[in-house]
């Protein structure tokens, strides 16, 4: 048999029992208890591990338990472990121990060992931040400095306990044109207890550096054109020049002086014009122009006079006499006095001086803007009489080259003698122009015989009497083939030949005229009453070979015949005491073309009726058009003793219906349509007959009656006629 014990697994004593235990039949069992004790099972509680960031405040601290049996968990405990630190916000960095006690820590069935754990307090970041910067292109490199950020507890740089300085380097240098650069930023020798950092790169911005550009002084004399404006510049780095230092283009110069302005000095105005540069910008000093006066020179021509002459001075300059130098911005002389003793007839032979200095005027222009100078000259009394001098060439005389004779004439002179030197008349030739006569032929025949005009014949010539022999060369492109329109006939000189006349040709035109084509409609017949049949045509006069199909020519003719039809219209005066109709007359129009079918057309009283009553009837061919229907839109308008007025109301929803016989006897058109389907207007949709329309419809016939009312001699007619004529042919005419 088995022992047994008391039931329990707690800490405690439980007995132990006899249980089944038993002796065989040859012995007497006797049993004595004893006691099994449960002791606390020891539960390792260990603090757990922590880790923080310099500054931040401690975390909250935990533990965690191990040794336990019989699948227990945490929940057979109560109460807590007592966990602390000696570490605080403010704490270095490093490693502090996390105590771990009983606390109120208890369990029925487990006893407690401890571990202790480490709190390890870990750097802050510092960031570490290259402060931008600025310089002028050309200049040294400023000095770097950063920014600090993420200090803790208060803490500043000075505080902190960082020490050391960062590396902020660029790549820039004096040289590095304008623009931004980076400045890296480093840890360099920065150190700290407590601090890691991070780096955070700025920005070099290299400014332009400023080229002061200066308008150069400069100067002109009154009158003259501005001189070329110039420059100079300044402020350049670098050791460089305008020439290395990538300034391109010229500033704009410019100044409110030209060449009319009066001397003084005016501002040359310097502005950017195309000047442009990476690395330079642009500041302007402007210059001055000096204009100053023009020096004028007043010069007393040398002349000379015959002895026992008066010579008289003209008050111009410039003149055959006077002459001018030195005048700007448009000025004038209006005069100038010259004097000399010399020019009374009574003057001796020699030569006296011509004063300039008695004074001169202005045209326009002002004595301020000119220094003066003035020249005299000679005026030489020397000689009397004059040369013989002939020729033997005449108007008619040849091309060629002739003898000019000179002799001694009247000639004298006290103090000379004379030799003479013959001279010589060229005659050239005269110009004669020749001129290609223009032309004309039918397109697909030969080219005609060119002929020539001729002018500039001279002492009455004629192309007969001139002595011009030969021909023009007279030419075109025109060919049988070429296509109507106008050419050229060029004219050249080709054969012409004279020895007094030169030759100016000038073309003519040759102007190719359509070949007449004849269309002759063909004859053809059908049978009455039956419809016409579509007409056709022949053409004759094709030339170059040509055909219908090949000519070019499109389209098709218009092939009409024509019907004879009676326009008749009634006329009545129903006034009181009117007078007789028979005075009156009717004009039948055409409103589609404007034309004039028939007018004056005499009414005729109707028999037995008052002479208020007539007709006028008349007879008028119209066409059927090319393909058997034509339109007319006739207007019927009565003259002589009655007066036709246009109505002038208008018609429509709020008005007068446009389809009422008071509106439509206002506007007295009757339209024909040859020939038109009954009922039917063609191209106008339906046709309805005015069922109150004064007259008389006719049928069987082609002429008709139309009424047209009046109340009174000068008012408007009263009533409107449409109709629809049956021909006895089967057509229609409306």
């Amino acid at each position: 048999g088995n022992l047994t014990r008391q039931a329990g697994e707690d800490v405690g004593s439980y007995a132990i029992q006899q249980g089944t235990l038993a002796l065989n039949s040859n012995y007497n069992l006797t049993f004595i208890g004893s006691n099994l004790t449960i002791t606390p099972r020891t539960l390792t509680v260990t603090a757990d591990n922590k880790v923080k960031t310099y500054g931040d405040p401690n975390p909250a601290l935990t533990a965690s338990y191990s040794g336990f049996v019989n699948g227990d968990t945490d929940t057979v405990l109560s109460g807590a472990p007592a966990l602390s630190t000696a570490a605080t916000a403010t704490s270095g960095v490093g490693s502090y121990p996390i105590t771990v006690g009983a606390g109120t820590l208890s369990a029925a069935n487990y006893s407690f060992a401890f571990v202790n754990g480490a709190l390890t307090i870990n750097k802050a970041m510092l960031t570490v931040t290259a402060d931008d910067k600025s310089k002028v292109y050309g200049s040294a490199n400023p000095t770097f400095t950063a920014s600090y950020t993420g200090f803790v507890n208060g803490q500043t740089l000075a505080t902190s306990g960082v020490t050391g300085t960062p590396a902020l380097t660029t790549t820039v240098t004096a040289s590095s044109p304008a623009g931004t650069y980076a400045i890296t930023a480093a840890a360099g020798g920065l150190v700290s207890p407590n601090y890691s950092f991070a780096v955070v790169n700025g920005t070099l911005t290299v400014n332009k550096a400023v080229l002061t550009v200066t308008a150069a002084n400069t100067s002109r004399i009154y009158g003259a054109a501005n001189p070329t404006f110039t420059a100079s510049y300044s402020g350049f780095v670098n050791g460089q020049s305008l020439a290395t230092s990538g300034v391109t283009g010229t500033p704009a110069l410019t100044t409110t002086a030209n060449a009319s302005s009066p001397v003084g000095t005016y501002p040359i105005t310097a502005a950017l014009g195309t000047l442009s540069s990476a690395n330079y910008s642009f500041t302007f000093v402007n210059g001055t122009l000096t204009i100053n006066k023009a020096t004028l020179t007043i010069t007393a021509n040398n002349v000379s006079k015959t002895y026992g002459n008066t010579y008289t001075f003209s008050t111009a300059c410039a003149s055959v006499d006077c002459s001018v130098t030195g005048l700007g911005g448009g000025d004038t002389i209006a005069s100038v006095t010259l004097t000399s003793t010399g020019a009374p007839a009574g003057a001796l032979v020699g030569s006296y001086p011509i004063i300039t200095g008695t004074g001169f005027t202005f045209g326009s222009g002002s004595l301020s803007n000119y220094n003066v100078v003035y020249v005299n000259g000679v005026l030489d009394t020397v000689l009397s009489g004059a040369p013989a001098l002939s020729t033997a060439a005449t108007a008619t005389s040849g091309v060629g080259s002739y003898p000019i004779t000179v002799g001694a004439g009247t000639l004298s002179a006290a103090n000379y003698s004379f030799a003479f030197v013959n001279g010589a008349l060229t005659i050239n030739k005269a110009m004669l122009t020749v001129t290609a006569d223009d032309k004309s032929k039918d397109y697909g025949s030969a080219n005609p015989t060119f002929t020539a005009s001729y002018t500039g014949f001279v002492n009455g010539q004629t192309l007969a009497t001139s002595g011009v022999t030969g021909t023009p060369a007279l030419t075109t492109t025109v060919t049988a083939s070429s296509p109507a329109g106008t050419y050229a006939i060029t004219a050249a000189a080709g054969g012409l030949v004279s020895p007094n006349y030169s030759f100016a040709v000038v073309n003519g035109t040759l102007t190719v005229n359509k070949a007449v084509l004849t269309v002759t409609a063909a004859n053809t017949s059908r049978i009455y009453g039956a419809a016409n049949p579509t007409f056709t045509a022949s053409y004759s006069g094709f030339v170059n070979g040509q055909s219908l199909a090949t000519s070019g020519v499109t389209g098709t003719p218009a092939l009409t015949t024509t019907a004879q039809v009676t326009l008749s219209a009634s006329v009545q005066d129903p006034s009181v005491g009117g007078g007789t109709v028979s005075a009156a007359t009717v004009t039948f129009t055409d409103l589609l073309t404007g034309k004039v079918l028939a007018s004056g057309v005499k009414v005729s009283p109707v028999a037995n009726t008052s002479s208020h009553t007539g007709t006028a009837n008349t007879i008028v061919t119209l066409s059927t058009g090319q393909y058997g229907a034509q339109e007319y839109l006739i207007e019927v308008t009565l003259n002589g003793s009655y007066k036709n007025e246009q109505q002038t109301t208008a018609c429509g929803p709020t008005l007068l219906p446009c389809d009422s016989p008071a509106y439509q006897a206002a506007h007295p058109v009757v339209t024909v349509m040859i020939p038109a389907t009954k009922y039917t207007m063609q191209g106008s949709g339906a046709l309805t007959p005015l069922s109150e329309a004064a007259g008389v419809y006719g049928l069987g016939t082609a002429s008709y009656t139309a009424g047209f009312n009046y109340t009174s001699k000068g008012t408007n007619t009263q009533g409107k006629m449409e109709l629809i004529i049956v021909q006895t042919d089967g057509t229609y005419y409306q």
